[in-house]
């Protein structure tokens, strides 16, 4: 198992915060879409909210997916994955 340096590992949760703000954005986003194209005057509000939960709960897939398994061995390795894919980390690189 790899052991990260107090000041590394302070970097890698810094990268992972960063990382998971962008990751709620885009969740957020996504519903927000709906919600701008909702017509709070309908008489079904039902395809609305299922369009909500369903929108939520498939990114909620994709959010679990990618952090359930940082932890042990693997945490590194999915810092390196964020870092590659460099997804809401303007402004981290100096």
């Amino acid at each position: 198992m790899y052991q990260l340096s107090k000041k590394k590992n302070k970097i890698t949760s810094e990268i992972n915060e960063k990382r998971l703000q962008t990751e709620y954005k885009t969740g957020i986003l996504r519903c927000k879409k709906i919600l701008d194209n909702w017509n709070p005057d309908a008489m079904d509000n039902f395809e609305t909210y299922h369009k909500l939960y369903k929108t939520l709960t498939e990114y909620d897939k994709h959010f679990a997916f990618c952090y359930d398994y940082m932890s042990g061995s693997k945490y590194l390795n999915v810092i390196a994955l964020q870092l590659a894919d460099k997804v809401g980390l303007k402004g981290f690189y100096r």
